[in-house]
């Protein structure tokens, strides 16, 4: 029988974004879902224990999140797309043993702290990690991990904090059974898969606005970007020409494009809610050739709002 939501697109659906991830990982042709029940991360597994099998998928509990990952590499070395829920700081270790055994492993990964600055060593990239914005981006990202995973045939990592994971926000999803029989996993075929060892840099994905004038370029992903706009509108208001970029991939890294805004730009703000890796990226981008201003926020969830954000800019720029 026709599915009826072939009939016309898919209408927004108020969703958690744990379960626009879970969602995401079904559309990609996930089958089996690997998570433990301790951490940043229970939540995620407690969705996916009820969305996986509701789906046709199977959910796995785990003792630790080691034991779900080793269960994980081991799926995919068979070719079955897979996942694990983690949060630990041993992600790294778990990552780059996946990296020497060109697995296509995906992992979420639930934590409120920034990844271990190991995760992006000086040799290179040993994963793809996107940082999602929204809860349709934890779907739509978490989709495309699947793809850039297989078809690289390399980790890729989807960072979700609590808070996004929490935040409930229309999101468009077409139907996870009639859409994976039509497309595919993620719409990737055997003839896309792409030889070991070719460079990933021009997975590269971000979005940005109001850069064709800017004077100070705001820097921010994941929950931070999400005032970037309303943070450009109000500094533009007052008088201060703002554009944004926001990294949708944080490994490989937008480098090339930063740093050819830096060469346009008077300085670069940087907004996050804790210390990260990436922030050394967005300095070595920039190069040296404007300075580059760090905003945080106060308490709560840390992250910096538009109304914060402009103020400093205003005040230090």
């Amino acid at each position: 029988m026709r599915c009826e939501r072939h009939a016309a697109p898919p209408q927004p659906r108020l969703t958690r974004g744990y379960d626009a991830a879970v969602y995401g990982a079904l559309l990609a042709g996930c089958r089996s879902f690997h998570g433990g029940t301790t951490g940043f991360a229970r939540d995620l597994s407690d969705t996916a224990a009820r969305l996986f099998p509701a789906c046709g998928g199977a959910f796995l509990g785990a003792a630790s999140e080691s034991a779900a990952f080793e269960a994980v590499r081991a799926e995919a070395a068979t070719g079955d797309r897979t996942m694990a829920a983690v949060s630990g700081a041993a992600l790294w270790q778990l990552l780059a043993e996946a990296e020497r055994a060109q697995l296509p492993v995906v992992a979420l990964h639930v934590r409120a702290e920034a990844l271990p600055s190991e995760v992006v060593p000086a040799g290179g990239e040993p994963a793809f990690v996107l940082a999602p914005a929204s809860p349709q981006e934890l779907a739509d990202l978490t989709c495309l991990a699947f793809d850039l995973a297989h078809r690289h045939r390399r980790p890729a990592v989807v960072l979700v904090d609590p808070f996004l994971g929490q935040m409930v926000e229309p999101v468009s999803l077409p139907c996870v059974t009639c859409d994976r029989a039509r497309r595919g996993p993620c719409g990737v075929s055997s003839a896309e898969l792409i030889s070991v060892g070719e460079p990933v840099g021009r997975e590269a994905r971000w979005e940005e606005g109001g850069t064709e004038d800017a004077d100070v370029l705001l820097v921010g992903w994941g929950s931070a970007a999400r005032t970037l706009p309303r943070a450009m509108a109000l500094a533009r208001a007052q008088g201060l020409r703002a554009g944004f970029l926001r990294p949708v991939t944080l490994a490989p890294f937008p480098s090339a494009r930063l740093a050819a805004l830096s060469d346009r730009v008077h300085s670069v703000v940087l907004l996050e809610a804790t210390p990260s890796p990436w922030s050394d990226a967005v300095r070595t981008s920039a190069g040296g050739r404007v300075p580059v201003t760090v905003v945080r926020g106060g308490a709560g969830t840390g992250l910096p709002s538009a109304e914060e954000t402009a103020r400093t800019l205003l005040r230090r720029v």
